[in-house]
């Protein structure tokens, strides 16, 4: 009896030993799905905290900088850049685009349309400028682009079109310019845009500015003006790199704003960049017929 009794207390320890092991791990389990649930909310939270603070800043909330609480346990807090780029210094920065798909396009202006009278000041004064396009080392998807260059000579406003291309496609579409530096094996790169330093790209063109039709220069005065352009990309499904540089001792006009937002809940943060671009024209301009007079069929 006294070797049975010794054998049922042994089992009994192995019983509880068997369910403490299945209690704990259970309890394991749950405090693990917890605390996932628990980040998964957190990050929710901080992610749409941090849009929210890109929001309150586009509207014009003075959040630059501060910590704002939005409630729910999550704060903002955004850092916006000055209009870009900034003129003066000698720097003459480039305006680069974050990488953007065939269904979007990219406007910079060439003069800027806040100044009073749209004084020569506030005009770039180049007679070309530098495209770089294109993502680098590529050999697939590789893109050709849609330049147009609008101005006013003489009180008429025209718009001067070009076309690139990165490869040796010319002998079917009829594109302008293949540039030679497209098809080597390196990188062009512009040494400081509105996006950072040193930027590669796959491709570099110089665009001069005509009045259409003519091979005059558009030389900003009284009778010519350039006032933006307007890039898209074409053969492409992948987003591309995109930026202009100026040519000469000129400035872009200040033009777009970049906020930078990170939204914060627990111990969660997320970041979000947004893009601001100043009066941009609408989509349709690039697809709109327009007419001064009555157009009749």
């Amino acid at each position: 009896m006294k070797n049975q009794s010794g054998q049922v207390v042994i089992i009994l320890l192995m019983l509880m030993l068997v369910a403490l092991s299945v209690g704990l791990a259970v309890t394991q389990k749950s405090i693990t799905d917890v605390t996932t649930s628990t980040q998964t909310e957190q990050s929710s939270r901080a992610f749409s905290a941090a849009e929210a603070g890109i929001e309150k800043a586009l509207t014009g909330g003075a959040i630059t900088g501060t910590a704002y609480p939005l409630g729910n346990d999550a704060t903002a807090k955004v850092d916006s850049s000055a209009l870009l780029p900034v003129p003066g210094g000698g720097v003459y920065e480039a305006i680069e685009y974050p990488p953007i798909g065939r269904e979007t396009t990219a406007q910079f202006w060439l003069i800027d349309p806040a100044a009073a009278n749209m004084g020569s000041a506030a005009v770039y004064g180049g007679t070309s400028f530098d495209l770089y396009f294109g993502n680098p080392g590529i050999t697939t998807d590789q893109p050709a682009i849609e330049i147009k260059v609008v101005m006013v000579d003489n009180g008429v406003y025209k718009t001067q079109v070009n076309y690139y291309d990165s490869i040796t496609r010319i002998t079917a579409n009829n594109f302008s310019t293949v540039p030679a530096s497209c098809r080597s094996t390196v990188n062009e790169r512009l040494n400081s845009t509105i996006l950072g330093s040193n930027r590669d790209f796959l491709c570099k063109t110089n665009v001069p500015i005509k009045i259409p039709g003519t091979s005059t220069d558009c030389i900003n005065g009284a009778n010519c003006k350039v006032m933006f352009i307007r890039a898209r990309f074409l053969y492409s499904e992948e987003n591309q790199k995109l930026a202009i540089a100026p040519v000469g001792n000129y400035d872009f006009p200040p033009q777009i704003q970049i906020y930078n937002a990170t939204g914060i809940s627990g111990q969660s943060e997320k970041q979000i960049q947004a893009f601001k671009v100043k009066d941009i024209v609408p989509a349709w301009f690039d697809f709109a017929v327009f007419s001064v007079n009555e157009i009749r069929k």
